[in-house]
């Protein structure tokens, strides 16, 4: 199946959540340097990811699709080297106090078995941070992966 699939519970309210993957100030806590959020359907984002080592400076754009307050969001994500389409859904439920993030990345190529490696891992790291910023206020960026924060939009 060619889609990256994968869930983490986080110790945070599902709208808590919810504004973190679509506001753009939060988006600069835990996932891009600097984020413009447009969050609705048809609403457009633009994340900048910029490093200390200039090589790996890349920006991602983007088109909301679907948004359920505390539910569910979906947006157009252009991965690898060609840019092909796919889409990022992600998915809230209720779970142990806090909430389930299922985060599902679907319709890559049958030949992006390396881009679906590496966003698989990046996908990871993230959502780790994101839980990371949510339940301890920490951002882990900086220290693993030499990434710049908070570089206004």
């Amino acid at each position: 199946m060619n889609e990256i699939k994968q869930t983490h519970t986080i110790k945070a309210p599902a709208d808590r959540v919810f504004r973190a993957l679509t506001d753009g100030d939060e988006i600069t806590r835990w996932f891009a340097t600097s984020a413009k959020s447009d969050p609705k359907p048809g609403g457009r984002f633009r994340y900048d990811f910029v490093f200390a080592d200039a090589s790996k400076n890349h920006t991602t754009e983007g088109e909301y699709r679907q948004l359920t307050p505390g539910k569910s969001v979906a947006y157009s994500w252009p991965a690898g080297q060609a840019q092909h389409p796919t889409e990022v859904v992600y998915t809230l439920s209720p779970k142990d106090g806090g909430t389930e993030l299922t985060l599902v990345h679907s319709g890559w190529k049958a030949d992006a078995a390396e881009s679906m490696k590496e966003h698989d891992m990046g996908w990871g790291f993230f959502l780790s941070n994101l839980k990371s910023y949510l339940e301890e206020g920490k951002d882990q960026r900086a220290a693993a992966m030499g990434m710049k924060t908070g570089v206004p939009a």
